[in-house]
């Protein structure tokens, strides 16, 4: 589900990070505090409801030690009686409980918290809540598969049974800036998958548990010793070089270019309230995310 004000700060953040937004901030240089002209810009944004500006604003122009003061500006503005009804929303709080995991993530928090506002104030019609319940025998076959040697369900059984989507059914990922563009997908899948897996936190605990280091410079897990090599391997051995086309391509499947950003849009665009240059999304090419 693509909620609007996702795929509203999704590609405004794009155009800020891939294309030159003249927003005319030379007004804002050198200064420590917003005084009354840097106000009165900030109310020509957000009255005219001018989302590119004050994206190119929060993420590259405004200076760290002015966020603060600018969130300030943001919130008493929906807050404001004329601009209701606006979200009550702690976005400070939700600031502070966020430890950075990324460069930016406090713009990014912030942008997102304008764009849910705004959503707000606009007459946009918003969709249907909905409640799943789901039965406990439906979970099942998503539980992680471990092998049981007893009933001779070794681990090069699990990847036919686990791998049952290809991961780029709808033809997405071509949109993306991919490591994979950057390796021999094949050489890294059949010999070095240890390696690789090791990025995701299940596979880093896993070969952590059996005392196994990653080794950068031979791709390789190396293990302490010879019992713990074993033994990972007794519960992991999948044996990616052994494995059917068919279940091998569900993870290194060939992608194919067939989607534009600009198709992107026009099918989730429905509820949201930016509307990009059509020459942005034309020229928007694969993006690093």
């Amino acid at each position: 589900m693509v909620l609007m004000r996702h795929l509203d700060v999704f590609l405004l953040r794009q155009i800020s990070q891939n294309f030159e937004v003249d927003i005319q901030t030379t007004i804002f240089n050198d200064c420590q505090r917003f005084d009354f002209i840097h106000l009165s810009k900030f109310d020509d944004w957000f009255n005219s409801k001018n989302y590119q500006n004050i994206a190119e604003f929060v993420l590259n122009k405004c200076c760290e030690n002015q966020l603060d003061e600018f969130l300030e500006y943001a919130t008493s503005y929906f807050k404001n009686p004329t601009n209701k009804p606006t979200k009550d929303y702690n976005v400070k709080e939700k600031i502070n409980k966020r430890k950075n995991t990324y460069p930016g993530e406090k713009r990014h928090i912030i942008l997102a918290y304008i764009m849910m506002q705004f959503t707000c104030i606009e007459p946009v019609k918003m969709g249907k809540k909905l409640y799943v319940i789901v039965e406990e025998s439906e979970m099942k076959q998503f539980e992680t598969i471990y092998s049981d040697y007893d009933s001779s369900f070794y681990p090069y059984k699990i990847l036919p049974k686990a791998c049952l989507y290809s991961i780029d059914e709808e033809n997405y990922l071509t949109l993306f800036k991919l490591k994979r563009e950057a390796i021999d997908l094949k050489t890294a899948y059949f010999n070095h998958w240890e390696y690789y897996a090791s990025f995701s936190p299940v596979w880093r605990d896993r070969i952590k548990k059996y005392n196994g280091t990653i080794n950068h410079e031979e791709k390789k897990i190396d293990f302490s010793d010879d019992d713990c090599f074993d033994e990972f391997y007794d519960a992991y051995n999948y044996e990616t070089d052994e494995q059917k086309k068919e279940t091998s391509n569900k993870s290194i499947q060939n992608l194919t270019n067939q989607r534009k950003w600009s198709q992107v849009y026009e099918q989730y665009k429905k509820n949201g309230i930016f509307k990009p240059e059509p020459e942005f999304l034309e020229e928007l090419d694969k993006i690093e995310y």
